[in-house]
């Protein structure tokens, strides 16, 4: 009986209520938004505990790396101490802890391949995959995984360490370089200490130990509404307002369930632009976008079984029941707005904000898109739902 009475108040001021909340939500995703945005800027992680460490005990660090660096050193120099032994002896040792921050050391091995000509090879690295490559190969793949263009590693970085004139001044200088930490998977700017060993077998290399001073991907950490043009949005809730009203309007004047079903609707649409808009995430390298751009078009093909799909239930609904079949007819146009826009592409994209701009807009629609599916999917399983109730009670 309450039940009742709430859905007949309801449906008498239906078409305010609607407005309101719709107002109401608007309200919300605005201070969401700008809560998000808050916490974005003044939330510590731990990153930003670290770095706070990395500059705070800058000289601490840089005399307890070159004390390590010197240990290790002096440990060649000792009788039968071959080159092999003692990178396994410092590989047992790579990774150490300063007041629970972990850092790790890395040694190289210079190979001369002709006269005036060499190359430097990992012999021993926290990221064992690079160990036995060569400094050329190491830096190729850790530029796939590079966020921006801008920031590059070094290809001669090892080479500018070894040759580094410093060395004959001060024991252990540093040297500051962009790079992708194993540790985080983060580009980070590092600043390392390093000096150069030479075995009694001949051979001799370079050797360092760096810390982040610079955390590349937590500094361009965005959110999607930054992508996101604004008219792209405002868009989407005129959308999200008109298929409301259709639904709301579309359904008899004795169907109690009409303005819930219209405020349901709204509300999750509403949610869900909401919730994508403020996701946040850290910029990849130009091919790992172009990856996830690809992956959003080739799933624009597996749409179209949805499509027909939707299709069939549209043409089953027109002979039994009108008010759902105007309702999915909206739904589904609305399905087939968002995935044209979705399909739109260039392929001039200058630099890769552009790129993302795009692949988190397509990324929008097509989940838009595939949401509005899934409601004309719903309204047809309450239609069957319905007619197999009629059908028991005549039984």
């Amino acid at each position: 009986m309450a039940t009742s009475k709430i859905l007949s108040m309801l449906q008498k001021g239906g078409a305010k209520l609607i407005i309101f909340v719709f107002v109401l939500l608007i309200i919300i995703q605005h201070i969401y938004t700008k809560y998000n945005k808050h916490t974005l800027k003044n939330t510590p992680t731990k990153v930003t505990k670290e770095l706070a460490f990395n500059t705070k005990n800058q000289d601490r660090l840089q005399s307890i790396f070159s004390e390590r660096i010197d240990n290790a050193i002096n440990l060649l120099k000792e009788k039968g101490m071959t080159t092999e032994k003692w990178s396994k002896i410092q590989r047992k040792d790579i990774m150490f802890k300063v007041d629970d921050m972990s850092y790790y050391m890395f040694i190289y091995v210079k190979v001369q391949i002709a006269v005036n000509k060499q190359t430097f090879i990992c012999v021993s690295h926290v990221a064992e995959e690079y160990e036995g490559l060569e400094w050329a190969d190491i830096v190729k793949s850790t530029e796939t995984s590079m966020m921006f263009n801008k920031y590059t590693v070094d290809h001669n970085l090892i080479a500018n360490m070894y040759n580094d004139p410093r060395q004959k001044d001060t024991s252990h200088p540093y040297i500051k370089y962009y790079w992708v930490d194993p540790l985080t998977g983060n580009t980070v700017e590092k600043q390392s200490t390093f000096g150069k060993w030479v075995s009694s077998d001949g051979s001799e290399g370079i050797m360092g130990i760096g810390y982040t001073v610079k955390n590349i991907g937590e500094s361009s950490t965005r959110v999607h509404n930054e992508h996101i043009h604004v008219g792209k949005v405002i868009f989407t809730y005129l959308v999200i307002i008109l298929i409301t009203m259709i639904i709301y309007l579309s359904g008899s004047n004795s169907d109690v369930y009409k303005v819930p079903k219209a405020l349901l609707f709204m509300i999750s649409m509403t949610t869900y632009v909401i919730l994508f808009t403020n996701v946040q995430e850290n910029p990849n390298s130009y091919e790992a976008e172009v990856q996830k751009l690809d992956g959003i078009l080739r799933s624009l093909m597996s749409v179209a079984f949805m499509s027909s799909v939707s299709i069939y239930i549209n043409t089953k609904l027109k002979k039994v029941d009108r008010s759902l079949y105007i309702e999915n007819s909206c739904l589904f146009a609305a399905t087939i707005l968002m995935l044209l826009i979705s399909s739109l592409s260039s392929t001039n994209y200058k630099t890769i904000s552009e790129l993302i701009q795009v692949r988190v807009s397509k990324q929008f629609f097509f989940n838009f898109a595939i949401l509005l599916n899934v409601y004309i999917v719903i309204n047809f399983v309450i239609h069957l739902s319905s007619k197999m109730k009629t059908m028991l009670k005549v039984k």
